[in-house]
């Protein structure tokens, strides 16, 4: 328990950071203009979108950077 409390204490200071450059993460997808965003924690990806107003995030999931890549259309980042 410990172990999955560092990591989530870990993973929302980081996410913290995007309140004031959410602009800071790559695309997800190469070369796609798009407001999904990959910030790299440690051995995880926290998959967030910036809204409209580019001044919040949403983070949509976090995944373990051993997971299978998430493609465009995945039910996990889905624009709607």
């Amino acid at each position: 328990m410990a172990a999955a409390n560092r990591l989530a204490a870990t993973i929302f200071d980081a996410t913290q950071l995007l309140a004031d450059n959410p602009w800071m993460a790559p695309a997800l997808f190469a070369g796609a203009e798009s407001p999904l965003r990959r910030l790299v924690v440690g051995h995880h990806i926290v998959i967030y979108r910036i809204q409209p107003d580019q001044q919040s995030v949403w983070v949509l999931t976090v995944r373990h950077g051993r997971e299978e890549p998430l493609q465009p259309g995945d039910p996990d980042i889905s624009e709607t």
